[in-house]
């Protein structure tokens, strides 16, 4: 299970990792799916009949859901720590205690993903009991495993190297809050080993068919003019953009040799980067 909270950018960040998880999916493993719900408006409860134990659920959890909670997701991810919900929390550290509840039940082979330039973010760093990753828009300062942005282009760094994801101009969704989001979604699907050429497709979707997305109306940054909902997008049923196949493989105890074989980036004309792999 991969759980995502965060004082803003959750939907936006769910539905990304989400449409990634469902084309990867499709492409690599066609007998199990993704399941995309939570907060986000889509109860998941629903469907525990049909869920098999090799799919994966992507949850966006509430403060609220989060305070009761008695199990952490074994990738759990807090986007940012903002004053918010005080009118319920009363105060900043209470509603900071609820959001850092998502990683109370985690153990050694978990993993969290953080906003390394979040000031409240980083005060819960000595929370984490399994393995950290952080997104931030500036290079990490250290070799620890991150997402980054540098000079138009999106970064992975694992096991001492770092690999080239996208260029940022290939990216359809404006802003430096997106950015941000589309750094954390960088780094939850390579903790969750989605392939490639998964998170390639659904970060360069044309506006055309990002339209099919729709979420305006539910605070996540997106807008588009149809009424189908992300949680229900086919994808492309053929690949559109070469790809060497090849996947992340970031598991919770520590990072395998694929990513400690990533090659040093290569400029690349069209598709995916798939020179990395």
């Amino acid at each position: 299970m991969i759980g995502i909270t965060g004082s803003a950018g959750k939907s936006t960040t769910t539905a990304l990792v989400g449409e990634i998880a469902k084309l990867h999916y499709q492409q690599r493993k066609p007998n199990n799916r993704a399941w995309v719900g939570g907060n986000i408006g889509n109860p998941l409860i629903q469907y525990l009949d049909q869920m098999k134990e090799d799919d994966i659920a992507v949850m966006e959890l509430s403060s609220f859901q989060l305070e009761i909670m008695t199990r952490s997701p074994h990738i759990a991810v807090i986007l940012n720590l903002t004053p918010n919900h005080l009118d319920r929390h009363k105060t900043m550290a209470a509603y900071t205690s609820a959001k850092s509840n998502i990683l109370t039940h985690q153990g050694p082979d978990d993993i969290a993903i953080l906003n390394r330039d979040d000031t409240q973010s980083r005060k819960i760093y000595n929370e984490i009991k399994g393995r950290l990753i952080t997104f931030g828009v500036n290079e990490p300062h250290n070799k620890q495993e991150a997402t980054f942005y540098k000079r138009g282009k999106l970064y992975l760094q694992a096991s001492g190297q770092i690999a080239k994801i996208i260029k940022a101009d290939q990216i359809n969704l404006p802003g430096t809050h997106n950015l941000y989001n589309i750094l954390a979604a960088i780094a939850i699907s390579a903790a969750a080993s989605f392939s490639m050429q998964a998170i390639y497709e659904v970060l360069s979707t044309s506006p055309a068919s990002r339209t099919a997305w729709n979420l305006s109306g539910n605070g996540a940054g997106l807008t588009g003019t149809t009424t189908q909902s992300p949680l229900h997008r086919n994808g492309p049923s053929q690949p559109s953009t070469p790809s060497t196949g090849r996947s992340f493989c970031w598991p919770a105890g520590g990072i395998k040799t694929c990513l400690g074989q990533i090659r040093p980036p290569r400029p690349s004309k069209s598709g995916p980067p798939g020179s990395l792999w």
